[in-house]
């Protein structure tokens, strides 16, 4: 028997709510390495003041 449309649309979703978790996480933990008192943070500046990464 074919699964029920709604059925199929349901665990789609279930599935792409499970992706969207899993990107904020990873997107959670870069941003916590960025905050570290070593790195520059999210807006910060990409080189130091002598031009060097």
């Amino acid at each position: 028997m074919a699964e029920q449309p709604t059925a199929t649309l349901r665990r789609e979703l279930a599935e792409l709510d499970d992706r969207r978790k899993a990107m904020e996480a990873e997107m959670e933990g870069i941003s916590e390495a960025l905050r570290a008192s070593n790195m520059g943070g999210v807006a910060g500046a990409l080189v130091d003041r002598d031009g060097f990464p």
